[in-house]
């Protein structure tokens, strides 16, 4: 997904803790002087499936689709992203079409288009959306309240008529539909957890940076978890520094809690709450090296592996005296 299309998608279906969002994201575009097209399927800031005109198949995604019960099977999938196919198609050569003699004159022109229902967890209620961009920019969309296409660029507004009158909303999904679907796949989400994964790094002083312990966790989900760093019994969450919770590839998590300028002798240890743990809780320590662990590992440098090596040197030499006799 580029740049443009994660830009379209993050501006017109943001999500929030009490918001969820399902439905199927859209690009139209040319190749080869022939109409393209990719559709996604989402719930929230996740893909679900991927259909392109290449392939002509529609494909789950990041674990969807595994449980078939809870799914629309890729075969029901796929035949309606054929037949919408060719309905966007007319979609986008109407719009360039229209766009190219009222306000562009450019040969490239990319559709891009998302519709689906939110559901608001606090309040229960449903309600659907749709929205078209031309080339990066918002180009229609239906308003709700009035069930009517709305113009937001002045490209558009002819064809926002011809759409009210001949096709009305016909580009709306059924609440109830979506709402049936929304559910099933947060369904299936609010059942799935991963393990967290769990490493202390410890970074010496480099220049102006300190030293810093991190506590790295990863492989995750769901995405809501809690790490805190203790020196002994003494939280330090109003000291530490956490970095912001990022997706890993397959549909888990990761995030960075850091304490700078850890005492070498002071009992740290990192602790984290999940969902998916047993107890609730993985705590780690970390085990700094001390100063008999110090002199150790200089005994071993400076002393055991020369005598090591003396004494292999002196079995090759025995070994060749012999067989010289």
């Amino acid at each position: 997904m580029g740049i443009l299309e994660l830009t379209f998608i993050l501006v017109f279906y943001a999500v929030s803790a009490e918001i969820h969002k399902f439905g199927w994201y859209k690009h139209i575009y040319r190749e080869n002087k022939k109409p393209a097209n990719q559709v996604i399927s989402f719930i929230d800031d996740i893909p679900t499936g991927i259909y392109n005109s290449k392939t002509k198949i529609f494909k789950y995604i990041n674990g969807f689709g595994s449980e078939g019960k809870l799914f629309v099977p890729e075969s029901i999938q796929t035949a309606h992203c054929q037949i919408c196919e060719a309905l966007r198609y007319g979609d986008y050569d109407d719009l360039v079409k229209d766009t190219n003699t009222t306000y562009m004159n450019d040969d490239f022109f990319f559709l891009q288009f998302v519709k689906g229902c939110e559901l608001d967890t606090e309040s229960g209620t449903v309600s659907s959306f749709t929205y078209y961009a031309l080339n990066g920019v918002h180009f229609m969309h239906v308003d709700q309240k009035i069930s009517r296409w709305v113009s937001s660029h002045p490209a558009s507004q002819r064809i926002v008529q011809i759409w009210n009158k001949k096709f009305g909303i016909y580009n709306i999904i059924s609440e109830k539909e979506c709402h049936e679907r929304l559910q099933k796949n947060l369904d299936w989400l609010y059942s799935k957890t991963d393990t967290p994964k769990v490493n202390i790094l410890y970074r010496e002083p480099d220049g102006t940076d300190p030293s810093s312990l991190m506590c790295h966790v990863t492989r995750f989900y769901p995405r809501d978890i809690d790490v805190i760093w203790y020196k002994g019994n003494i939280s330090l969450e109003n000291e530490q520094i956490r970095g912001e919770t990022l997706p890993n590839a397959d549909l888990t998590y990761q995030v960075e809690v850091v304490i700078e300028e850890p005492e070498s002798t002071a009992d740290y240890h990192c602790v984290v709450k999940h969902r998916s743990l047993k107890e609730n809780e993985l705590s780690m320590v970390w085990a700094p090296q001390t100063a008999n662990s110090k002199i150790i590992t200089w005994i071993c440098v400076f002393v055991l592996l020369p005598l090591i090596a003396g004494i292999i040197i002196c079995c090759i030499k025995q070994i060749k005296k012999s067989h010289s006799q």
